[in-house]
């Protein structure tokens, strides 16, 4: 019984031997990683520290800074500069090809209503010579009605009358008849009457219009009384010189 036990118990002492040695292993390995992270934090703490940078080397630095700001200001100013007046070129360009497109237009108007304008002025003289003569009336409404629909179609055209009486005399425009003494001075070169009606779309002139321009003429100054004593004084003076000259 004893030897039984004895054994037992030098097995169980001989299982329990690598758990002692683990443990020692362990220990020594958490000592030597101890010791290692001692001697880094002792190298960390012997490297040198970082010196901060002194208030002229900052002040230098915020001068660079500044002057770099200043550099991309007048950069921006420049592009921004340069935006605008390409914009305004751009718009002025658009500007001046919608006026273009506009005159051309009105050009090409121009030539379609003056192309057919004859024929509207024929039937307008034949209504009136039919007027005149007596005929039918239910022919003349008729063709009253033609000449309507024409001018109708000539004013969604643009067509319109040349300014008359009252207006400005403007050769452009205007063909001046003859002239007419007024005796206000405000009528001076203006149309006093119309002889024929003119007509045009926008600047371009289907026909222009015959009229009779007023010309004021100021009247003479009246020779006032001083200028009549003057005019006795010398009078009298040229008589009286003239016995002497006879003396002599």
């Amino acid at each position: 019984m004893s030897t039984t036990t004895d054994k037992e118990m030098t097995g169980s002492e001989k299982s329990d031997q690598p758990t002692e040695e683990i443990e020692d292993e362990s220990a020594s390995g958490a000592e030597e990683s101890a010791e290692d992270e001692q001697s880094d934090s002792e190298v960390e703490s012997e490297e040198p520290e970082e010196e901060l940078p002194s208030v002229e080397e900052l002040l230098k630095e915020r001068e660079q800074l500044k002057a770099k700001v200043e550099e991309w200001k007048g950069l921006y100013y420049k592009i921004n500069e340069a935006f605008q007046k390409k914009s305004t070129e751009v718009q002025d360009t658009r500007k001046r090809l919608e006026r273009m497109n506009e005159v051309n237009q009105a050009k090409l108007r121009g030539q379609v209503v003056s192309n057919i304008f004859s024929p509207f002025e024929n039937l307008k003289r034949s209504i009136e010579a039919c007027t005149k003569a007596g005929v039918d009336e239910g022919l003349t409404s008729g063709l009253g009605m033609v000449r309507d629909e024409f001018w109708t179609a000539f004013q969604k055209l643009g067509l319109e009358e040349i300014p008359g009486a009252g207006s400005l005399f403007n050769p452009n425009i205007h063909q001046a008849l003859t002239t007419m003494p007024v005796a206000d001075p405000v009528l001076n070169d203006t149309v006093v009457q119309v002889y024929t009606t003119g007509y045009r779309i926008n600047d371009t002139v289907i026909r222009t219009a015959q009229v009779i321009v007023g010309k004021y003429t100021a009247p003479p100054e009246p020779v006032t009384p001083v200028d009549a004593d003057l005019t006795e004084e010398d009078d009298s003076s040229e008589d009286a010189e003239a016995p002497s000259e006879s003396q002599e």
